[in-house]
């Protein structure tokens, strides 16, 4: 009996091995298939020597992109990304359009194979479009590339894979070519470069087209669907769930969506969302065509967290201009950016540099973000519809009217002192909170700003591309400004660019106010006169796409009056007259005998006068000979030896 029973045990255990290797060999069998490799290249030695490379425009780069001394060249993707890519211009001088061609070594294409490769614009303003060609005969004659399996006006700026079925050519020796037809635009970048056998059905759901915060209501849920088989989809269902129990389903018919091509929808039943709560949506694809999915393990996209908020609080929106003195497109990036901020009283705006006299590692953080220069991200936020969290100078206007009118779950306010003497800033921000939630990461940040700077040399001298460009505001100012002012500089983000961990508890209420209070001192080569203090309240996650500001205010820098009252500290300073003309009297009140510094400084910092008394309990006057002095602003700054207050004096005669 124990025997028999030992050889049933030993009996199930053979089947169940063979049905764990059964579906072993499935697995692998469809990795295997969706991973056969006909051709590579990535570029990582260089341009290979069997490319063939044809300039066939015989134009000349602008000095700014000579290295592109060819057709093609193999480069860095970038100043921080030594991943090489393969490049070309279409930026001449004189301008003109470009008819550059990189051409594959003979590709004989098997069964079921598809084109894939990774390209993008460098610069958003001004996408390089191009085309990829085939010569069905294998010949590297232009004329034998009579085939066009994919054409662009304008590659998108950031990077972006693309995919094209050789199905039609089984069996054929071919060849492709990537061809750059742009006219007077920047760069383009191509690089993984590959064909492969791909499953004839096979698609999935690659974003969830939604903001991240609603005001409660029906909430419209969209997505974005993607093609990764052979066949182009006409029909497909698409379905969505947030409670793991209800799935909402939708057939999607008339399509015609090709290999690697996308497809947006707004489902047809909305999200009924009601008070201060979290909706975990999941979204996902089934039924190609009225087949199965050759690859279910793509069909859908991570779980995207919909949180729907009390109340819309006020909102301002930031828009941070990502700029360099070396740049020669930058100064109209700085004409946009006052055109934005003089247009919409909601907008506050600031110029984050690169690589110049005024960029450090807190700017460089910041630019990660930059596609090319001049750009901008608006609230660091990514817009649905792009590529990216930047957003074309162009277009700074219309996402930044977009995003101000999008949900946030947090009004801001701020109260700032200064103290002069000393150069303390004490900020206290206040975050009043729309929402119930514990698992997302708030944070209060703070930027300073510095208006109008300037110096000389490299670093300083704004390179200008609109000096021989009529009409421009920047025509014939010179190439480069010498002597340009940059305005709106961020110079510093004292709680770090991503904000001060912790400074908003996890868990969040409905209703409930939450704020900070921080000191810092204003460095001594900061012009106090021109200096803004910009508040945040921001959010922090492992996705630099998703780590927006969510609400901010600026105040410029109080000179008039700091105080930090106490019952042992110098109160009531008062200046009469004011404005003065020859003379002012500046009275206070002492609440003991105490050691006076009185301190007088110009628009510029510069001391004109400078005294320390001693004087007894009790209100004390002291005048001023402000005879010498020049008609304008100045500060007065009275310190004892456990406060300071300072005030506005005004001379004009």
């Amino acid at each position: 009996m124990e025997y028999r029973i030992f050889l049933i045990l030993l009996f199930n255990l053979f089947i169940m091995k063979k049905i764990s290797f059964l579906l072993f060999l499935i697995v692998l069998g469809i990795q295997s298939v969706n991973s056969q490799v006909v051709f590579s290249e990535s570029f990582t030695s260089g341009m290979p020597s069997n490319f063939v490379l044809v300039n066939n425009d015989g134009k000349t780069p602008a000095s700014s992109v000579s290295y592109v001394n060819n057709a093609w060249v193999v480069r860095n993707e970038s100043t921080s990304n030594s991943n090489k890519v393969a490049v070309s211009t279409s930026w001449y001088n004189p301008a003109g359009a470009s008819d550059d061609w990189m051409i594959t070594p003979q590709i004989t294409v098997g069964n079921n194979n598809m084109l894939k490769w990774r390209a993008r614009a460098l610069d958003s303003s001004y996408p390089d479009g191009y085309q990829v060609l085939l010569s069905p005969t294998g010949d590297t004659a232009l004329s034998s590339f009579n085939v066009t399996l994919f054409s662009t006006n304008a590659e998108n700026s950031q990077w972006t894979t693309r995919g094209v079925s050789l199905v039609p050519y089984n069996g054929q020796t071919v060849r492709i070519a990537f061809r750059n037809n742009s006219n007077d635009k920047f760069l383009l970048q191509v690089d993984d470069i590959e064909v492969s056998v791909a499953p004839v059905y096979d698609a999935g759901i690659t974003e969830i087209r939604n903001y991240r915060y609603y005001q409660q209501g029906s909430i419209v849920l969209a997505g974005t669907i993607k093609n990764y088989g052979l066949d182009t989809i006409n029909s497909i269902d698409v379905h969505w769930t947030y409670d793991g129990n209800t799935v909402n389903t939708q057939s999607l018919t008339g399509l015609n969506v090709a290999s690697y091509g996308i497809h947006n929808f707004n489902h047809s039943v909305p999200l009924a969302a009601s008070g201060s709560n979290k909706y975990p949506i999941r979204m996902w694809t089934s039924n190609i065509n009225g087949n199965a999915d050759a690859n279910p393990t793509n069909d859908t996209t991570a779980v995207f967290a919909i949180y729907s908020v009390s109340a819309k609080p006020a909102k301002k929106t930031l828009l941070e201009e990502a700029t360099g003195a070396w740049c020669q497109f930058c100064p109209d990036g700085a004409v946009k950016l006052l055109q934005v901020l003089n247009s919409n009283p909601n907008v506050i705006g600031y110029a984050v540099h690169d690589y110049d006299a005024m960029s450090n590692d807190q700017t460089d953080s910041v630019n990660v973000y930059a596609s090319g220069f001049p750009t901008g991200y608006i609230d660091r936020f990514k817009f649905l519809n792009l590529s990216g969290v930047d957003v074309s100078r162009t277009q700074w206007s219309i996402y930044a009217s977009i995003r101000n009118n999008l949900a946030v779950p947090f009004g801001l306010s701020m109260t700032h002192s200064y103290d002069a003497w000393t150069r303390t800033v004490t900020v206290e921000l206040t975050a009043d909170s729309k929402i119930n939630t514990n698992d997302r990461d708030y944070r209060f940040g703070i930027v300073v700003v510095q208006d109008s700077m300037s110096g000389t040399g490299q670093g300083w001298d704004q390179a200008n591309f609109y000096n021989s460009q009529s009409g421009h505001p920047y025509y014939q100012a010179g190439n480069p400004i010498v002597g340009y002012q940059h305005r709106h500089v961020a110079r510093w983000w004292p709680l770090g660019v991503w904000g001060a961990n912790g400074s908003i508890p996890q868990m969040v209420t409905d209703g409930a106010t939450y704020n900070q209070s921080y000191t810092f001192t204003l460095p001594q080569d900061y012009d106090e006169n021109r200096i803004s203090i910009v508040g945040l309240v921001q959010e922090f996650t492992n996705d630099l796409n998703e780590r927006p500001v969510l609400n901010v205010i600026s105040q410029k820098l109080d000179l008039t009056t700091t105080s930090i009252s106490s019952s042992n500290s110098i109160q009531g300073l008062e200046i009469y007259p004011n404005p003065a003309t020859n003379f002012t009297t500046i009275s206070f009140n002492l609440p003991s005998k105490d050691v006076v510094n009185i301190q007088i400084l110009d628009i510029t910092g510069k001391t004109v006068y400078k005294e320390s008394i001693e004087f007894y309990q009790g209100v004390q006057e002291l005048d001023i000979n402000t005879s010498n002095f020049s008609n304008g602003t100045y500060v007065v700054n009275i310190t004892t030896s456990n406060n300071s207050l300072s005030k506005k004096l005004v001379i004009n005669r």
